[in-house]
């Protein structure tokens, strides 16, 4: 893989995008505010993987039309100003984790990487050229790679001030700003002011805890052969990986079993990932963790970290109504979700073991719809991006787009039991996403 051809930036253009800041002069607007459940566990992951990257979550646009990186580089600058979770510094006040909007961020320039280079390439180059600084809110890199009808735009930002849904918003504010900035005038957003996070009450909190007690009776951990994998483990290792997908027809036909049992499509993926991890497993109480949005009225078109995890228990997953339970389950879930993780572990008595807590497996669907954003005579729209390190002992995610194909990918870090088996437990995974049509007998 060649080295990112920063030089190709010409002067003229470095000059008119403003350079590095110094973080000491980091300027302060806002008052500080306790950081949310997500942002301290992103924030902690940085401090306990000994990983540069860790915490690093990728974005990947592409644009069609013609490429000006001047007027690209302002169009992203402008985005990161209206957006205030890309310009927030986190630091330790006492015994908190503080959250505090900064008017002056570091800036860095683009990468300018050679055309062709492929995506999990252009992904690899920001990896090694990370070096996010929370406290001075330094989180955000980024890379352009010039295609011959526009450019891919990849960017790397700290998963503590960006999720998955936080990517469609910040492709619409980037196509306004870029339409802005490709007729001459410097684009300007208007300051999207965070909204506060949800708080809860004693009582609902101890409704909730209650709930996530009974909920999670019973349930085991996944066999691990005796490795004693740790969390940090997880996180240093190195990634295995095996692709999935359904075509067309496959995907079709998933999602009509969906309709017949008055599911969702989310249902139905998950519990054939839950009878291929207990048929491999030999396990029959469990959880996965699958994310939750943690999105409140009014902030829709936010970029930040709006999301939680959620324990799903599975029960005798081989059972016939084991879909409609799951999602039952799933919806409980959800309804449920206020209570962050780190309580759910807490109140559940989970947390004291080497492993992950309460779910080794985690299961993630990503089936919003992409839209093509227009900036003028250019057109963007995001593209899915797998995970690029270990985020559990074994990981399916999958990308659905509501009427195509359905594809994505197993990971488990080269510690875990699973590494060795994603290809089987891939093959496990169809066979149930695909059973074999019913033979009908003949006189």
């Amino acid at each position: 893989m060649p080295e990112p051809d920063v030089t190709a930036v010409a002067p003229a253009e470095r000059a008119q995008a403003a350079g590095p800041v110094d973080a000491a002069a980091t300027g302060r607007r806002a008052s500080a505010r306790p950081a949310t459940a997500a942002e301290r566990r992103f924030w902690a992951v940085d401090r306990t993987s000994g990983q540069r990257a860790a915490a690093a979550t990728f974005a990947h646009f592409r644009l069609t039309g013609p490429l000006d990186l001047t007027a690209l580089t302002l169009a992203l600058r402008a985005v990161r100003e209206r957006h205030e979770a890309l310009r927030t510094a986190y630091t330790v006040q006492g015994a908190a984790l503080v959250a505090q909007v900064t008017d002056r961020p570091p800036e860095h320039e683009p990468l300018l990487l050679p055309s062709g280079t492929a995506p999990h390439e252009a992904v690899g180059v920001l990896r090694r050229a990370v070096g996010f600084d929370t406290a001075a809110a330094d989180l955000l890199r980024w890379a352009v790679v010039p295609l011959p009808d526009g450019a891919d735009v990849h960017l790397a930002v700290h998963h503590i001030a960006f999720d998955g849904a936080s990517g469609e918003v910040l492709a619409a504010d980037l196509a306004r700003a870029y339409a802005t900035a490709l007729a001459g005038r410097r684009p300007e957003l208007p300051i999207a002011v965070r909204g506060p996070a949800p708080t809860l009450d004693p009582g609902c909190r101890a409704a909730l805890e209650q709930h996530w007690r009974h909920a999670l009776s019973g349930v085991g951990d996944l066999p691990d052969d005796g490795r004693g994998l740790t969390r940090r483990d997880i996180l240093t290792g190195r990634l295995a990986q095996c692709p999935v997908s359904l075509d067309r027809a496959e995907a079709a036909a998933l999602r009509e079993r969906a309709r017949a049992a008055a599911v969702t499509p989310f249902a139905v993926l998950l519990s054939c990932y839950a009878r291929a991890l207990a048929g491999l497993a030999g396990a029959r109480d469990f959880a996965i963790g699958t994310a939750v949005a943690d999105r409140p009225a009014g902030t829709e078109e936010e970029v930040g970290c709006r999301f939680t995890m959620v324990p799903v228990a599975v029960h005798d997953p081989f059972a016939e109504d084991c879909v409609t339970r799951l999602w039952d389950t799933v919806v409980d879930c959800v309804l449920n979700a206020a209570l962050p993780l780190e309580d759910i572990v807490r109140v559940t008595g989970r947390g004291r073991g080497r492993r992950m807590p309460l779910y080794q497996a985690t299961f993630l669907l990503q089936n919003w719809p992409r839209q093509a954003h227009r900036a003028g005579p250019v057109t963007v729209r995001t593209r899915p991006v797998p995970p690029t390190a270990p985020q559990a002992e074994v990981l399916l995610e999958l990308y659905d787009d509501g009427d195509g194909p359905v594809h994505g990918v197993l990971q488990a870090p080269d510690t875990s039991v699973w590494a060795d088996r994603l290809q089987t437990l891939a093959e496990h995974w169809r066979r149930q996403a695909c059973p074999a049509p019913t033979r009908q007998g003949t006189d």
